[in-house]
């Protein structure tokens, strides 16, 4: 409870009445929009005018990430991929709450793939499979250019020439 003041020095009197000031709380984050990426650390931090706010966060943030209900901040190293999701980030307080938006994407790791280098084939002989190896994301298809020479075929679905 605070207490404001008003002294007239004309009519010699003051008066004082008790005034109930509320902060609500509020706060921003960098980005409303954020993309991170499969298996690698982010952190989003707010800024608050409440140091005295307990945090939440609705829906579940994807596995691997985690709010600290006591900052506000999202970190973490997301374990999922995961499409554009709006979350609603609460600041709570015993004066009131404030809502705030973010929408977080978690894209996959891109695919790293290694040939198998220089392949040598006779004319005339078979040649057995050859495969391309990927360490990194999941790939949804193949392509190959420039186009194979008459007699070798390309699998689009597997990468096995």
């Amino acid at each position: 409870m605070n207490s404001a003041w008003v002294n007239s020095s004309t009519a010699g009197t003051s008066y004082v009445q008790d005034v109930n000031i509320k902060v609500i709380p509020a706060f921003t984050h960098a980005s409303t929009t954020v993309t991170s990426q499969l298996n690698t650390s982010m952190s989003l931090t707010l800024t608050s005018n409440c140091s005295w706010c307990t945090y939440t966060v609705s829906p579940a943030l994807p596995a691997g990430l985690s709010l600290n209900t006591a900052s506000g901040t999202i970190s973490g190293t997301p374990t999922s991929v995961s499409n554009a999701t709006v979350y609603s980030i609460t600041a709570r307080a015993n004066n009131g709450s404030y809502v705030d938006t973010i929408t977080l994407t978690v894209d996959n790791i891109p695919p790293s793939i290694t040939g198998p280098g220089t392949w040598t084939l006779t004319r005339g002989k078979p040649a057995g499979v050859t495969s391309f190896a990927n360490t990194g994301g999941g790939v949804t298809s193949w392509a190959i250019s420039p186009a194979l020479r008459s007699g070798l075929t390309f699998n689009t679905t597997t990468g096995d020439i």
